[in-house]
């Protein structure tokens, strides 16, 4: 993975120039969600299970140990110069049976499925392409204030969205999630709604023709 896509210093992306990933994710709808290869290899974990985002730089938050949800599963996608120490952190805390490190994946249509809520606990972020993803997919989504992503997530309507660097927030945002279902599953849906209506293909040309427009 290149610099710029982990999104690493002196290679920031911006939330405009990441909104062409909504086309992409869409795609990936039109067939209808995989079942993530887990499921047919042993069976789904036990539910609820959040997916954590991603570890792959110095702007990516460290995992909150899920004690309080016991029959949580949590799962870390993607690749990094993070991952080694957050595997200590989660042998060192006895959480192994708890935490799932996935590496790098292409393959979202498969893995966003399985999940029931998606964190994104970004330092800094353009929009959260990962996000979008989630979104597509009618997850819920608990995420930190960085960047773009107030503007894809709206608070307490698609997901959450906590202060950045406020790890009990964090924690108490997933656990309420965790503990009520129907709610989560109103606020996925709800993101769908907003991916469909504002992060298509459709909608990143008219944004991007508005842009040109705006510079003329």
């Amino acid at each position: 993975m290149r610099a710029r896509d982990r999104g690493e210093p002196g290679h920031r992306r911006s939330a405009g120039s990441e909104r062409h990933r909504g086309a992409e994710a869409a795609s990936r709808l039109r067939g209808g969600p995989r079942p993530f290869a887990a499921r047919r290899r042993g069976g789904s974990p036990p539910r609820p299970r959040p997916a954590p985002g991603r570890a792959r730089g110095r702007q990516r938050g460290r995992p909150h140990r899920p004690r309080a949800r016991p029959e949580a599963r949590f799962v870390i996608v993607g690749e990094g110069a993070l991952r080694p120490g957050l595997e200590a952190l989660v042998r060192a805390g006895g959480l192994s049976d708890h935490v799932l490190f996935a590496g790098f994946r292409d393959d979202v249509d498969r893995l966003l499925p399985a999940f029931d809520v998606f964190c994104l606990s970004s330092h800094l972020e353009g929009l959260g392409t990962s996000l979008l993803d989630a979104m597509a997919f009618g997850r819920a989504v608990v995420a930190t204030a960085a960047g773009g992503i107030p503007e894809a997530v709206e608070d307490g309507v698609t997901g959450r969205v906590v202060p950045v660097r406020d790890p009990a927030r964090l924690a108490q945002a997933l656990l309420d999630l965790l503990g009520e279902p129907e709610r989560r599953r109103a606020m996925g849906e709800a993101g769908r709604r907003r991916f469909l209506e504002r992060f298509t293909a459709d909608r990143m040309v008219e944004e991007t023709l508005r842009v040109y427009e705006e510079l003329r």
